[in-house]
């Protein structure tokens, strides 16, 4: 799935629709259902409930994948009216969370899957190995080349953290978000390699497309939100 540097992307250009920068709670948001990853011992099972899923991606389609999502705003946007928050933590934080997941099945399905078919010769470890390689290197070019990324990194350096229902803690956010602030300035983390499959352009494309229709449906649900 996308990494951070593209979720902020796609954050970025869905606020760009409205003239709009990201709030701090949005763009922490939009990391947090991989915060699963501060979590020990956790399995792909666990990953699943983070983003939303009842069963696997293969098993879940679209339309149901949709549904799970909207549900999760309904409940969230009515704890908001429940309650007297008077700074932006919940809704821009569970938007975000929102965006995170619907990007995720959105790459799935437009470069994850056709990645796979392309590299379908190798063995699963070694797709495994090439995919995150590609994507990690694209991730540390757009750490290095978006011109709003000190922008994003001080709102996400000014964000507080909060728990997402009974999904994740508030400590296991913290923690994704201070992995998150300090990893793309590890060297070792760079593979120095030109990606073949997972191109920057490709992403850079993927985000935008990914914005414009997470945009429109929140933007729907929003409006009809039963």
């Amino acid at each position: 799935m996308p990494l951070p540097m593209v979720h902020f992307l796609v954050a970025v250009e869905m606020h760009k629709l409205d003239d709009r920068h990201p709030s701090s709670p949005f763009i922490l948001g939009s990391i947090a259902p991989d915060a699963i990853h501060a979590r020990p011992n956790t399995d792909r099972s666990d990953k699943n409930r983070t983003h939303l899923l009842t069963k696997p991606h293969s098993q879940t389609t679209d339309a149901e994948y949709w549904e799970l999502v909207r549900a999760f705003l309904r409940r969230q946007w009515a704890k908001q009216q429940m309650t007297d928050f008077t700074e932006e933590v919940l809704p821009g934080f569970v938007e975000g969370y929102a965006a995170h997941v619907l990007a995720d099945r959105l790459w799935l399905n437009l470069l994850f899957r056709p990645f796979r078919e392309r590299v379908s010769q190798l063995a699963q470890e070694e797709v495994a190995q090439l995919y995150y390689r590609e994507a990690d290197q694209v991730d540390i070019f757009l750490y290095r080349r978006m011109a709003w990324r000190p922008q994003i990194w001080q709102r996400l350096a000014a964000a507080t953290a909060v728990g997402a229902e009974d999904l994740l803690s508030a400590q296991e956010v913290e923690a994704w978000r201070q992995r998150t602030l300090h990893w793309y300035d590890d060297p070792q983390n760079d593979p120095h390699t030109e990606p073949a499959h997972i191109t920057y352009e490709a992403v850079v494309d993927f985000a935008v497309q990914a914005a414009q229709t997470i945009h429109a449906r929140l933007a729907a649900w929003q409006q009809a939100p039963s």
